[in-house]
């Protein structure tokens, strides 16, 4: 009987030490995951002139993207396209933002934009009645998580999550 206790012990015991390592594997794994956000500031957008295109009766304009920073930016990354005129559309959106705004997904080279990078996206407006409207963009993009390292402990010991030693 005394045994039967004894090892019921070690399994209550066991329990919460296992479901603690698992958790800590999950925190672990997660730290490197990105997390979507507004990159607008993260990059230079241009914009060309708007051409018109006969053949498909839009107005089209190519928008150039380049990352001078040195965050890269992951995929999904979306340019969100905002028009000033109810009148005009975004012929080619790929989906709706939360907000409402149309946006193009643009497919990264390799899966991200690094510094220095630059990729390209062709807009395509229905405009009826061409009228005059002007345009504002954002980006939302994955940005990696930075690295939860420790800081360098220096001459005073080896550093913990609890502090010096």
């Amino acid at each position: 009987m005394q045994e039967k206790f004894l090892e019921r012990q070690r399994w209550i015991v066991a329990i919460p030490v296992l479901a603690a390592c698992l958790a800590g594997f999950a925190l672990a794994s997660m730290s490197g995951r990105s997390s979507a956000a507004d990159a607008t500031k993260l990059v230079i957008i241009q914009k060309s002139e708007l051409v018109f295109d006969e053949a498909n009766h839009t107005f089209d304009t190519t928008i150039t993207l380049s990352n001078e920073r040195s965050t890269s930016l992951l995929e999904p990354f979306k340019l969100i396209v905002s028009i000033d005129s109810p009148q005009v559309s975004l012929m080619n959106a790929t989906g709706t933002a939360g907000n409402g705004l149309p946006y193009i997904q643009i497919p990264l080279p390799e899966g991200s934009l690094d510094q220095g990078q630059v990729v390209r996206a062709l807009l395509k407006f229905r405009n009826p009645e061409q009228v005059k409207f002007n345009l504002l963009f954002g980006i939302d993009a994955q940005v990696p998580k930075t690295d939860n390292l420790l800081p360098y402990p220096g001459p005073s010991g080896p550093a913990t999550s609890l502090g010096i030693n």
